[in-house]
């Protein structure tokens, strides 16, 4: 039980980490704008925001998963999805602003990418390091 707390704790801080310097990455390279120093800020935030969805939502899917033999690397990507999309819907609206027309997609792969990147970094390690199955 532990161990698998562990996982999910260290799934979270990869996929926010990995979500958020990746698209900083894709804006810098593509968009010439320099986003990498307010990637700290995005941490603060969206860290303790994934540990806890992970820990209050993804605890008990992993035992759904477990029930209904769930163990396919797309079945966990769909999951985190699923898990993170309440929280863009709810931190994306309105969806008729400026604001959404100017970074709707960029806050789409910041939310839902976490929740992807999250579930795949867990499988990944799950089944690749620990040895055992992902549920």
């Amino acid at each position: 039980m532990q161990k698998k707390i562990a996982l999910l704790f260290r799934s979270a801080i990869y996929g926010v980490i990995g979500t958020t310097v990746g698209l900083s990455a894709i804006d810098f390279v593509f968009f010439g704008q320099n986003t990498f120093g307010a990637l700290p800020l995005f941490w603060i935030v969206g860290i303790p925001v994934a540990l806890s969805v992970e820990v209050v939502f993804g605890m008990p899917l992993l035992y759904v998963y477990r029930r209904l033999g769930m163990r396919r690397w797309w079945q966990f990507v769909l999951g985190g999805v699923l898990l993170a999309g309440p929280f863009w819907y709810s931190f994306a609206q309105p969806f008729n602003s400026p604001r959404w027309v100017a970074y709707g997609g960029h806050d789409s792969f910041l939310y839902l990418g976490t929740g992807a990147i999250a579930a795949l970094t867990y499988w990944w390690y799950s089944k690749h390091v620990c040895n055992t199955p992902a549920s």
